[in-house]
């Protein structure tokens, strides 16, 4: 049996979190996610999520489901919801094994909504990690599994406090890997320190210096980034943004991580 390290109060008030709903994830992106964690000493949470809108269809009388491969009907009860979540059960036990071969803090926590939304109202001083949805174009290229590490990496920075968290995000994840891209998206001007930080590491850097990243900006950064990996201040998304930013993510490409 393996032995994980004993949580500290680091590790558990700087965790990150992944939310995990019938869509899984694959496995290369939970590499990459315990790697970053391992690298970082921080615990990971999987939220399990359950998606209320089909217990809500499940609970209906007439809903009946069909099986591709056999064409056969049965209807769709909650006593085989668990079923339709074998993508969500591999992914748990892939994070699992990971998290044991690494030595990485894991803990699994259940709640009921949509990944953003539910992943933001929890509390505590969590980043979160938001995988891209899978798509089968994508799978023979940018997700085959020697690819640890995001080779285009994203920042939004919005001239606040929260700036720094993000740099020093971005410094883990280049000293981690090197990347070849870094695209800056920032409201004015980045400071010299902050160019200086990020140039050190040899990237090649592409600053946006008129983003506001207002909900509608941010939306369509997420829907068109041509990133791996966007990072994005938690504190920038305002409740209100929350349900554009969930359609958003939806189509998204890029995975995002909201650096808390």
């Amino acid at each position: 049996a393996v032995t994980r390290p004993r949580k500290t109060a680091m590790s558990e008030r700087y965790g990150i979190l992944v939310p995990i709903d019938a869509h899984g994830v694959n496995r290369a992106t939970l590499e990459s996610l315990v790697r970053l964690a391992r690298h970082l000493n921080r615990s990971v949470l999987g939220l399990l999520l359950a998606d209320p809108r089909l217990q809500r269809v499940a609970a209906l009388p007439f809903t009946t489901e069909i099986y591709l491969q056999s064409g056969q009907e049965r209807g769709l009860e909650k006593r085989y919801l668990g079923e339709n979540d074998r993508s969500a059960s591999q992914t748990r036990r892939w994070l699992d094994e990971l998290a044991s071969r690494d030595r990485v803090s894991l803990q699994f926590e259940s709640a009921a909504g949509e990944r953003l939304q539910s992943a933001l109202s929890r509390d505590g001083d969590l980043d979160v990690f938001i995988p891209a949805r899978p798509r089968w174009q994508l799978v023979s290229t940018s997700y085959l599994p020697q690819q640890h590490s995001p080779r285009r990496l994203g920042l939004v920075l919005t001239g606040t406090d929260e700036d720094t968290a993000v740099i020093a995000m971005a410094g883990a994840l280049l000293t981690l890997q090197p990347t070849t891209q870094v695209y800056v998206y920032s409201l004015g001007e980045p400071s010299p320190a902050a160019l200086d930080a990020l140039s050190s590491t040899g990237a090649r850097l592409c600053v946006q210096s008129n983003f506001r990243a207002s909900a509608p900006e941010l939306a369509s950064l997420i829907q068109r980034s041509a990133c791996d990996l966007l990072l994005i201040p938690r504190a920038s998304i305002a409740l209100d943004d929350r349900a554009l930013l969930e359609r958003a993510l939806e189509n998204a490409g890029s995975q995002l991580l909201l650096v808390g």
